[in-house]
């Protein structure tokens, strides 16, 4: 044990000992509400003899930011948009060089379809986006290829282990029911 440490614990067993002779005056305070009393001052007390540097710090940090005109929550939510931008700019450089111009691709076959709870995935894209833009899956790089006017971009995919019964559907208009029928 430091010499600091000691000299601190003992200032505390003197200060606990006065905080339960005042308590012990204090008759209308109950006992729960003096017990919590005399822990709260223990602690106030072991943070100002310690010294802790922290403290002083993060007090100066929060003065200087409410002199900024600035609350914590602000503070912390540029450093997350800013974090989230960087992440953006890598990605993309990384899209950007992932990219191959000028590449036929014929697909055609049946593709099995995986229900899953929605928490699983972030986004889920329906064929309906898919129609409005030029879209297509390639399974084998576990990329997402969308073009459009502005230019072509490949989102990487993540595959999701599929242990379970798979269920194909595709929904039924008036007119393909009634030509089922014949």
């Amino acid at each position: 044990m430091t010499l600091k440490l000691q000299r601190n614990e003992e200032a505390v067993q003197e200060r606990e000992q006065e905080i339960q002779k005042d308590t012990a005056k204090k008759c209308d305070k109950s006992k729960g509400e003096a017990a919590l009393s005399a822990l709260n001052r223990r602690f106030l007390e072991s943070l100002v003899l310690e010294g802790l540097d922290e403290v002083k710090s993060n007090l100066i940090e929060l003065d200087k930011v409410n002199r900024e005109g600035l609350t914590n929550l602000e503070l912390k939510l540029n450093e997350s948009l800013s974090s989230l931008h960087r992440e953006f700019e890598t990605l993309k450089r990384q899209v950007d060089e992932a990219v191959v111009a000028g590449v036929a691709v014929r697909w055609k076959g049946l593709t099995n379809f995986t229900i899953e709870p929605m928490d699983v995935f972030e986004i889920i894209l329906g064929l309906n986006i898919q129609y409005e833009v030029i879209a297509f899956i390639s399974p084998r790089l576990n990329q997402l290829h969308i073009s459009d006017a502005g230019g072509s971009y490949v989102v990487p995919l993540i595959r999701v282990p599929q242990n379970g019964m798979h269920l194909s559907a595709i929904p039924l208009s008036e007119e393909s029911k009634t030509q089922l029928s014949q």
